[in-house]
């Protein structure tokens, strides 16, 4: 996205016509945003980014932006940053089980996003506070 302002829209799309075989999009929101007031100007290059205070707030209304510097998982409007009060702990299996790993996100820390990672890469299907690994395979191993 441009620094001198610019536009976004986010789009998701619609059920499958199965008979049809085709899908649509529907608009979901859409920000027209620019580098002069009533924007923060602290987001205009100098490392800090626009970020909605609230995502259930109007995204087209620079009153529910804020300048900060990026976090992707942050909640703004509690002020609370998402943090893991536990890991999840070690298990010894049999190839071919079911495994369940599990952290414990701390208490008031926001809406977060979870994102399971292996080696330095996301896990396609690691996206909530539990990872399950059915059946745990050799490679699952570490």
């Amino acid at each position: 996205m441009k620094n001198s302002g610019g536009g976004l829209t986010l789009f998701r799309p619609t059920p499958a016509d199965t008979e049809a075989g085709d899908f649509s999009f529907v608009r979901v929101d859409h920000v027209t945003y620019s580098d002069s007031a009533p924007w923060p100007a602290a987001a205009d290059g100098g490392g800090a980014s626009l970020q909605r205070k609230e995502r259930l707030l109007f995204g087209d209304d620079a009153a529910n932006w804020v300048a900060a510097l990026p976090s992707p998982t942050q909640n703004l409007g509690s002020n609370a940053v998402p943090s893991i009060a536990s890991q999840p702990t070690g298990q010894t299996v049999v190839g071919g089980a079911r495994v369940v790993l599990s952290i414990d996100p701390s208490p008031g820390g926001g809406s977060a996003l979870y994102q399971w990672r292996r080696d330095g890469l996301n896990v396609p299907s690691g996206t909530n506070i539990q990872l399950v690994l059915d059946p745990v395979d050799v490679r699952d191993a570490g």
